[in-house]
């Protein structure tokens, strides 16, 4: 009954699943948001956010860090919220926690996370670390609107085991209580690299944890959000080097779970998990693999879900093509088949090179958001974020005809 009840709660916390999804070829940009004070190395599009109207860019490299809040529509900048004293490489995470609230984290330089009032970028609360003693706090945050979730990488959970969630309400920033590390063992280590909430479950990666016998492999966990009962684990089922959750998307099929980037790993899978078996339905690698000069593209640094249910999947290093150019490209895949839908990409021609398109993902509708935070080889202009649409399609699939 245990286990049953188990399945129901992971069932419940899955999007609504979507009809077949139509083949589609590539999408290509409708327009481009900057900033007018961004300068080379701001790293403008690192980090994106939809927080009801309004789109929250996070820029690494501008100063010690900074998010921009802007209009969507017209690229307007409404608000900047600078980085925390002491931040480096503001925001490390960030996520919508509300209507009208973002939650930001930063966990170099000792660690921090701030929950801010949108459009303004006004303060409302210091999430406070509750141990202060660990230098891991803020390396991830989530939150479904009502409880925001803040990972604290180094903490000790127990005697063997590294990593904890805090949790905290979403409308004050007020401390709610802890989540413990689901992997109580020697490889339990790094425990809420990435999160997601839903319906009740907390998703939580851990890229450093150990599969089987293969130190590395990483490990993804679902908990529950109320106690913080475990409910399942998702390995690397290669027990490769996989650096497996470093991100994470719940999609029509079940929970899209990524790989980290490594320069010593070739290649990552990712892999989508259904309910509590351990075992994928999907694996996926980089379609980019086929190139004679393939590299490590960072297949699934972002993931998300769009509108259709199809699965997006960052790759800010790829593609390679014969002189190597890495612009970056976001792929577009069926969760259920792992099938190439097509991709999001530049229009041909614009010679933008190194762009890291991919290195963030944010979806509103049918718009899609892909942030590019490297600069154009010439001139090098702080990063962008290029906006996706995805057509209207009619009843049974096709597209509509305007």
């Amino acid at each position: 009954m245990r286990s049953a009840s188990r399945a129901l709660l992971l069932a419940a916390a899955l999007p609504a699943l979507c009809p077949r999804l139509p083949a589609q070829a590539d999408l290509f940009p409708v327009r481009e948001v900057t900033v007018p004070e961004s300068a080379a190395g701001d790293e403008f599009g690192a980090r994106l956010a939809v927080v009801g109207s309004h789109l929250a860019v996070g820029a690494r490299g501008r100063g010690n860090g900074a998010v921009y809040i802007l209009d969507p529509g017209t690229g307007q900048q409404l608000a900047r919220i600078d980085a925390p004293q002491g931040a480096f490489q503001f925001p490390i995470s960030m996520a919508a926690a509300g209507p009208g609230r973002l939650v930001a984290s930063n966990y170099l330089s000792g660690g921090s996370a701030a929950l801010y009032a949108v459009p303004s970028g006004g303060l409302i609360a210091n999430l406070a670390d509750p141990d202060d003693r660990s230098g891991g706090f803020g390396a991830a945050v989530a939150s479904d609107g009502e409880v925001i979730a803040v990972s604290d990488l180094f903490e000790d959970s127990g005697a063997k085991a590294k990593g904890v969630v805090h949790l905290y309400r979403a409308d004050s920033g007020a401390y709610l209580r802890t989540i413990q590390n689901a992997n109580q063992t020697f490889g339990g280590f790094g425990f809420g690299n990435s999160l997601l909430i839903s319906n009740g479950v907390l998703y939580a990666g851990a890229i450093y944890a150990t599969t089987g016998s293969t130190p590395g492999g990483g490990e993804a966990y679902a908990v529950r959000l109320s106690d913080g009962a475990p409910l399942a684990t998702y390995p690397d089922a290669t027990e490769g080097q996989n650096l497996l959750g470093a991100a994470l998307a719940l999609t029509p099929a079940g929970l899209a779970v990524a790989p980290g980037y490594d320069d010593g790993i070739p290649y990552g899978y990712l892999y989508i998990f259904a309910g509590t078996d351990p075992l994928p339905i999907t694996t996926l690698r980089s379609p980019g693999l086929a190139s004679p000069n393939r590299r490590n593209d960072r297949f699934g640094a972002a993931v998300a879900t769009d509108a259709e249910g199809a699965l997006l999947v960052g790759t800010p290093r790829g593609p390679f093509d014969a002189v190597q150019t890495r612009k970056g490209i976001v792929y577009r895949h069926d969760p259920s088949t792992g099938a190439l839908l097509g991709s999001l990409t530049f229009p041909e021609g614009t010679g933008r090179t190194f762009g890291a398109a991919g290195e963030a993902i944010a979806v509103d509708g049918r718009t899609i958001y892909v942030g590019a935070p490297s600069s154009d080889t010439s001139p090098d202009d702080g990063g962008r974020v290029w906006v996706y649409e995805l057509p209207a399609r009619g009843p049974a699939g096709g597209f509509v005809v305007r």
